[in-house]
This record gives structure tokens, sequence and C-alpha cells, in this order.
């Protein structure tokens, strides 16, 4: 932390530095003037910025597809020049460790679910709809997010965007590890998803604005790999949280550790909101608007970051009309959703729909597979404990006391007079046609146990969770139940060895940084296109394999490739949404992404269903979703060669 806060301040110093230089020395001295002429139109450029675009061998004025008007192309090659005089060097560095910390929140939110679920769901007595509805509400704000402050940082600017959605993030991540009830965990997990919505829709263009054409997929991949250590930083930190006893105090409000855990998930972008108030506006938005001296500021500290040696030399930037609309002011919110009408006109409709369909068609599979495996291997947990069950038979306990843990046995035909069950947890036990005469249950814990065909004479329960729907076909005689025991009458399903699960689960989840890595040769040898449906056809044929997966082990290894396949597919995808549209789109167009957590919720109801049925179910459905989506990319053009 001391670390970090020392390398800020030597940022911020040397920000404030070149500023100052900036306002006080005169033009003839600066490194980067504006054309002060009279003329407005948009063609005064240098020769030795036309000798540095030929270096770096792009083309220019090939394809016009990803700009509004002609002014946009000329403004959007003056800043590829300014960048390709800058280069890339530790301003990079920098700024991409912000942005993938920044953007590790994404996958943090979405990994996160399933252990939160799995702890939260007995102390807020959570039925099956219940966790459903608490699991989609993360996606539908993240769609929410993506959609509105991806439109308004392509109206105020990606720095506002950036720092407006980690706050959310992090404010209501804080308080739903806080909330005591339902409904208010749930409202806190809608809006910090609004939040980390925001941020996914705006990182990406920011890195994008900043890299000149041929850096650009490398620090796009640098940021997604740090967006993919986010599965791993779940991982870890629910291993280490989540593994030990359930509670840190035994106090009269006690401090659940899933709640510690959910405490701890929004650091990253604690972290990166701090680091993001120091960084700059993005230089490409600036020239859109019109804030020339702003943009200049902010190629003079890139430049001496990463040219401390060097002079920067003159260069002109070309002026554009900002048109003023001394109207009737609208909402920030209405002013932004007009951006996604524009998505939407005949202009740009074809990429928005096919983007969107990618998304989806890619968020159905990732999300709706990661539902299923994690369901298959709790059954699988289930099977072997009913193969490695210990079965008493016909046996008769007279007197006999039991304490401590009893733990997958199933107890036939027994016989229990003047017994006690006292500060007992069982775990997996089943009692079947056994009789209980003056028996005392004092101070019970269970878990995925059942009483069937039983009969209770003069027995007394106190403080258990022994409730009546665990009670099948039993009578009572001179018996009541005294269900006094501050716990939820809801049935549910938890694995009694989650640090099993965890432990499966980091495993899985080691696959995403190389499948991410894997991804940058590919794309700069066939395109992004190609890789998009290379990798999906891929995810496809890998789904088929299911039908070989009958063990823990290869269930996980399967999860792990085709976890490592589907963030394959992601790079290029976010690279080609991000490139395809024009400056003040830009953020909108990624919002689109957003659109992809329909499929997510679609998901998360569908695919826990499919654990029921064949398993043809999801590999027929995931395969031909995936498929489909490859298909989709081919009708997008290649875009390696376009500026920004």
């Amino acid at each position: 932390m001391l670390a970090l806060i020392a390398v800020l301040k030597i940022y911020e110093s040397l920000c404030v530095e070149m500023t100052s230089a900036h306002n006080t020395v005169s033009d003839e001295n600066l490194p980067l003037v504006v054309n002060s002429g009279k003329d407005d139109n948009l063609s005064t450029q240098t020769t030795s910025l036309e000798e540095v675009a030929v270096e770096e061998n792009f083309d220019m004025a090939e394809n016009e597809k990803n700009y509004s008007t002609k002014g946009d192309k000329i403004l959007s090659e003056a800043h590829e020049k300014a960048l390709c005089l800058i280069g890339t060097g530790p301003y990079h560095y920098l700024l991409t460790l912000v942005l993938g910390v920044a953007y590790i929140g994404d996958l943090v939110e979405l990994y996160s679910l399933s252990f939160i679920l799995i702890s939260a769901q007995q102390e807020m007595c959570m039925d099956n709809t219940m966790k459903g509805v608490l699991a989609s509400s993360t996606f539908v704000g993240m769609m929410i997010g993506s959609v509105v402050i991806g439109n308004i940082s392509d109206k105020k600017g990606r720095k506002a965007g950036i720092v407006t959605s980690l706050i959310l993030n992090v404010v209501f991540g804080i308080l739903a590890a806080l909330s005591p009830y339902y409904w208010m965990l749930l409202s806190c997990r809608l809006l910090a998803g609004i939040g980390i919505g925001g941020v996914a829709s705006v990182v990406l263009a920011v890195i994008g604005e900043f890299c000149p054409l041929q850096k650009r997929v490398k620090y796009f991949t640098a940021v997604l790999v740090c967006w993919s250590s986010g599965a791993m930083f779940v991982a870890v930190l629910a291993l280490v949280v989540l593994g030990p006893k359930e509670h840190i105090t035994s106090t009269n409000w006690h401090f659940s550790r899933w709640r510690l855990f959910m405490l701890l998930c929004p650091v990253p972008c604690m972290l990166a909101l701090i680091c993001s108030i120091f960084t700059h506006e993005s230089p490409r938005y600036l020239l859109d608007v019109g804030k020339f001296d702003e943009a200049l500021n902010v190629y003079q500290c890139m430049f001496k970051w990463n040219n401390r040696d060097k002079v920067l030399p003159e260069f002109y930037l070309p002026k554009k009309k900002v048109k003023m609309n001394p109207g009737k002011v609208q909402p920030a919110i209405t002013r932004a959703l007009q951006n996604t009408k524009e998505l939407l006109s005949p202009r740009f409709a074809r990429y928005s729909i096919i983007i969107a369909l990618l998304w989806i068609g890619n968020c159905i599979g990732a999300y709706g597979m990661i539902v299923w495996f994690v369901e298959y291997l709790n059954r699988l947990e289930i099977q072997e404990m009913k193969l490695s069950r210990i079965h008493i038979i016909n046996q008769s306990f007279d007197r006999a006391f039991f304490n401590g843990t009893i733990e997958n046995l199933e107890y036939i035909g027994c016989t229990f007079k003047n017994s006690v069950f006292e500060d007992v947890k069982f775990d997996s036990v089943s009692f079947v046609g056994s009789n209980f005469t003056r028996c005392t249950f004092e101070n019970i814990q269970s878990l995925l146990t059942d009483f069937i065909d039983c009969s209770f004479v003069e027995t007394i329960f106190n403080k258990t969770d022994l409730y009546k729907y665990k009670f099948s076909s039993s009578t009572f005689h001179q018996t009541q139940l005294h269900e006094d025991k501050n716990q939820c009458h809801v049935p549910f399903k938890q694995s009694s060895h989650q640090e099993t699960i965890l432990i499966d689960n980091l495993i899985s989840q080691s696959a995403l940084v190389p499948g991410v890595l894997l991804s940058l040769p590919v794309i700069k040898c066939i395109g992004r296109r190609y890789a998009i449906v290379v990798s999906l056809l891929l995810c496809s044929i890998c789904v088929f394999f299911i039908w070989l997966v009958n063990t823990r082990t290869s269930t996980v290894a399967l999860q792990t490739i085709f976890g490592g396949l589907v963030y394959f597919a992601w790079n290029p995808l976010e690279i080609l949404t991000t490139e395809l549209f024009p400056t003040h789109l830009r953020s909108s167009a990624l919002g689109i992404s957003g659109v992809g957590r329909l499929g997510a919720v679609l998901a998360n109801f569908v695919f826990a269903e499919f654990i029921d049925l064949s398993k043809a179910v999801p590999v027929l459905f995931t395969s031909l979703v995936m498929t489909l989506s490859g298909v989709c990319a081919l009708f997008l053009p290649e875009s390696q060669d376009w500026i920004m």
C-alpha cells in the first residue's frame, strides 16, 4: 500500500509539473501546439508526422467505416500520429495496471456469486426462487450499468464514467456485506452490479484510445489478463476466508465469514478508484469534444513519462467545430441514451445487432456451463457419499449417549430407548424405519439429514433445527417438536466438503489467464473476426466431451479446458467491439456487451434444471448457441487496420 501511494504521489507531482510548464512557457517552446490559424478546415499536418505514419506501417485512409464524419477521420489520424510519436512505455504500463485492477471487479462480481449463495442461503432463509433472483440481480445491474454509464461516459468523459462506476461498486459492495435483510442485500447487489457494468463499458475504450494501432492488441490483452486473474483472486479469497469455521465471533450479532468474503471482494475496485483519481481523461475523447488544450496536456505528460531524455517535436492538431445546442437542456440520462438510438440507426444497426448476439451467445454458453459444472460436481459428491455410506441395520441402543459429529450414516430398523443426542451435528444421516422411545434431542444441527417412516414416543426436542419437513411418514406420540433454534425452515442443499469444492474451483480458474494469453498470437495471425469464429467453434466441440466425464477429476479437467476456450474468445470479441465504432459511440457500443448479461440471467434459471435431464440437453444447447454465434461473427468486418 505504501509503495502504491508513493507511485501515485510521484505520478501526481509529474503531472502537476508538466501542466504548470504548459501554462507558463511561450508558444515557441511548446512541444505540441494547436493550429492557431483562422482556417477551421480539418487539414493541417506536418511532414514529420507523415514520416512517422510510414514508419509505423498503417494506412489511415483505407477504411472510414468507424468514423461519423470526415472531421472525425482527420482527428483520428492526428491522434494516431501523436501516439506514434509518444510511443509506449512506463505511462502505458501504469495505466494498464490501473485499468486492469478496475476491470478485475467484473469477474469478482460474477464468480463470487456462487460462494455467496452457498454460504448465505441458510442465514437469510433463501429458497431456490430467492437464490435465483439474487443471482440474477447482479447480472441485471451489470446490464443496466453497461448501457447507461457507457452512454454517459460518451457524453461526460471516460474518467467520469470510471470513477462513478467504481464508487457505486465499492460503496454498495460494502453495504451488501453488512446487509441484515434479504431485500437490502438484493438492492445493494443490484446497485453494485450497475457500477461494475459501467466499468466494463469504459475500461476497454480508454486503453484503446491511449495506445497506437500497432500496440493496441498487446495492451488489450494485458488488461484482459488482469481481468481474468480476478477469477483466481476470488478462488483464493474464498479458499482462505470460507474454508475455516462458519463464524468469526459468537456474540449476539455474529459476523459470518461469507460477509467478510463480500467485504474483501471490492478491494481491487477500491484500489483502482484511488488510482483513477490521478489518471487523465482520454485525449481522443478530448479532441472529439474540442478540448484541445487539455488533450495537449495529456500528450505532454505521456511523452514525458515514455521519453524522459527526448523532446517531443512540434506538430499541429486540426480544429474541430463543436456544435452547441442553445435550446432546452435535457437530463443527462436522456442525452446519453440518444447514443443508443444512434447505435440502432441504419449506419450502425448491423454491427450493433451482431455484436449483441455474439455477447448473448457467449454468455449463455459460458455462464450456463459454469452453473451446470457446479451442479454436476455436487451431484457427483452426493453419489460418492451414498456409495461410501455406512449402514447400521436392526441394532438396539439403550441409554446410549451421542455427542459430536455423526456423518454419512444410515440407521435402518434401529431402536433407541432412553438415549440422549446432545450437541450433535448430523451430516448426511438418515434414519429409516427406526423407533425412538423416551429419547432427548438437545442442541442439534443437521445437514442433509432426514427421518423416514420413524416413530417417536415421549421424545423431547429442544434447541434443534429438526423441522417437520425432515420427517417423512413418521408418527409422534406424546411428542412435540420445539422448533426454537434460530434457523431457517427452508430445505437447502449445501456441500459438507466445501473446502474440496473451493480447491476444484481454484484449479478450474487457473486456465483463464493462459486462455487470454494464447489468444494474442492467434489474433495477430488471423485477425479479430476469425479468432472469434475459431474459439467459439472449439467451445462448441469441447462440450461434447461431457458424455465422457463421470468422475470429479474428469469434470474439473473439462471445466478447466472449456473455461480457457471461452476466455480465448472473449479477448478478440472485446477488441472488435471497441474498434468498430467511432469515439462518440465507443463506450455506448461496449455497453452492448451488457446485453449479453441477459444470456447469463437465462442461463442461471435454465441450466440449473438441465442437471436432472439427459446430458444431451446442455451439450446440444450450448453447442448450437456457440456455433451460431461463431457464424454471426463472419458478418462483421475485420478491424485490425482501423485507427481510433
